[in-house]
């Protein structure tokens, strides 16, 4: 009765869109494509950078990185943060362009500008590579703060390293292990070991070697590549009852360890 009173209801992409991000999340590419590309054909941004994202990146479709660029240009081109930042991401890794640093980190700034945390986090890793033709490692700390802020913990590790050697600015091992707390509470198994680092040797926190062996264990059966590299000279530092007691506090939440 109310579509004859007042006809069909309006679009509403973003709706749409909504819709097409929950079928992705739960597997549904075919159902969220079935929304996108409509959407996507008729000048949709957003749908657009979606669109290629599932190109690029979606494991149950057969990857056409040049159609996925196409998408995520035609996105870019009108502003869209992911598109601008998906696109960076593939001149990074020259999926269906040329690799192209600068033009990946320009895309990458256009998104964080606008608010992108993925961008961001990204721009902290690409800035922050002291070896980088591109590294502005002041500039690294401010995106990767942003990044962390917006709740990122792969940022919030980076930029305790950061703050902890006194890269781009004065050290700050204080800072650097309280975003490391945020990260390894977030379940980070980097976030974890640098952690342990600082407070087994006692940098930026009270030294307790005990729970800084335990918390680099944590991160190592968390799956942290970084937990080998501290593992042996910190064991050395403690008896054989103290690792022991470690290695079965390591099993406890990252909470009780810090108590």
């Amino acid at each position: 009765m109310l579509k004859r009173l007042f006809g069909k209801a309006k679009p509403d992409p973003a709706a749409d869109i909504a819709r097409a991000t929950a079928h992705l999340e739960q597997g549904e590419t075919d159902a969220a494509l079935a929304i996108l590309l409509p959407l996507a054909k008729a000048g949709n941004a957003r749908a657009q950078a979606e669109v290629g994202t599932v190109l690029l990146t979606d494991p149950t479709v057969r990857p056409d990185d040049q159609a996925a660029v196409k998408w995520l240009i035609a996105s870019a081109m009108q502003g869209d943060a992911v598109g601008e930042r998906m696109l960076g991401f593939a001149y990074l890794d020259g999926r269906g362009v040329p690799v192209d640093t600068v033009t990946a980190r320009d895309l990458l700034l256009k998104a964080a500008a606008k608010g992108d945390a993925l961008a961001a986090e990204q721009l902290g890793e690409i800035l922050g590579n002291d070896e980088s033709p591109h590294a502005d490692l002041p500039a690294a700390r401010i995106w990767a703060k942003k990044a962390a802020e917006a709740g990122r913990l792969a940022a919030a590790v980076h930029l305790g390293r950061l703050l902890y050697d006194g890269k781009g600015g004065e050290a700050d091992p204080a800072g650097a292990v309280w975003w490391w707390t945020r990260a390894a509470e977030g379940g980070d198994a980097d976030g974890m070991v640098m952690l342990g680092v600082a407070i087994a040797v006692g940098r930026g926190a009270e030294k307790a070697p005990l729970k800084g062996y335990a918390l680099v264990c944590k991160g190592r059966d968390g799956g942290s590549a970084r937990a080998a590299t501290y593992l042996r000279g910190l064991r050395l530092a403690l008896s054989d009852a103290d690792r022991d007691a470690a290695e079965a506090l390591s099993t406890r939440p990252v909470a009780e360890i810090l108590a």
